[in-house]
């Protein structure tokens, strides 16, 4: 099971969404309604693998040659493509997009491990007159954060696209990296008062903090304890939570200055 990353495309609106699917997708798109993950965004329409044995050793060599009897092969239609590290090499991750859907004027997708930045750079390449905002923040909360501006004023003339320049890698556990994991992942995040620290929320009202209400999530060994707490005598489960989690945490809690709740 890979770490997933929250991948976000943000364009100017609908109409812009549409002009782009139907460009990539060489289909035209009169309606986002009823679309299907995959005829929102392939990568296989952005840069798409060799489509023939011959063409895959004449552009690449003889390095994604598949030679294993017994490897498994997604692209049944390609069984001499060793897929896995082509599209680790040519995408920047192992599989194509998933879980893509269409929110307001932005496409939303997962990837595997990685963000892909080639088929970023290949989109600002393929879209010159189409200025868009990519996003990324992985499943860790704010690990591994950033983003990249296609501003077609400064460089997005097609050749070359999203330039290094413009791709901003975010500080680990930075307030930028916390604040666009919360913007993507839709968690929240807050930051305490009293020594500036995140913490997260899941579901329970658990301290506070100057009066502020924060809340934070229980790892699964609490959670598992409060349970069988509540299982084998019968407290209310909420309670339980809070209490497992007060007391597990009791040291870290008075440790940033946060008064629990009582």
């Amino acid at each position: 099971m890979p770490n997933h990353v929250q991948n976000c495309l943000v364009f100017s609106g609908k109409e812009t969404i549409k002009k782009v699917i139907s460009r990539l997708s060489k289909k035209e798109v009169t309606s986002l309604d009823d679309l299907s993950s995959r005829e929102i965004l392939d990568f296989n329409w952005i840069l798409p693998p060799p489509s023939t044995k011959e063409e895959l050793i004449q552009n690449y060599g003889k390095e994604y040659l598949n030679t294993e009897d017994s490897y498994i092969q997604p692209n049944k239609d390609k069984p001499w493509l060793d897929w896995y590290k082509w599209q680790v090499d040519n995408w920047g991750t192992k599989w194509n997009c998933y879980e893509t859907y269409i929110h307001g004027n932005s496409i939303y997708f997962q990837t595997a491990w990685d963000i892909p930045k080639p088929i970023i750079n290949k989109l600002a390449e393929l879209l010159p007159d189409i200025p868009f905002n990519y996003m990324w923040a992985e499943e860790q909360n704010g690990y591994y954060c950033g983003k990249m501006d296609h501003n077609i004023e400064s460089g997005g003339d097609g050749s070359g696209g999203g330039g290094e320049d413009q791709w901003v890698y975010f500080e680990e556990y930075s307030d930028e990296a916390y604040e666009m994991y919360n913007e993507l992942w839709g968690f929240v995040f807050y930051k305490t008062v009293n020594h500036g620290k995140w913490v997260s929320e899941f579901s329970n009202n658990i301290f506070e903090v100057d009066g502020d209400m924060y809340d934070y999530d229980l790892n699964q060994a609490d959670l598992e304890e409060a349970k069988e707490y509540h299982e084998r005598y019968g407290s209310p489960f909420d309670e339980m939570i809070i209490n497992a989690w007060k007391d597990t945490h009791a040291d870290w809690l008075q440790e940033i200055g946060i008064k629990t709740i009582e």
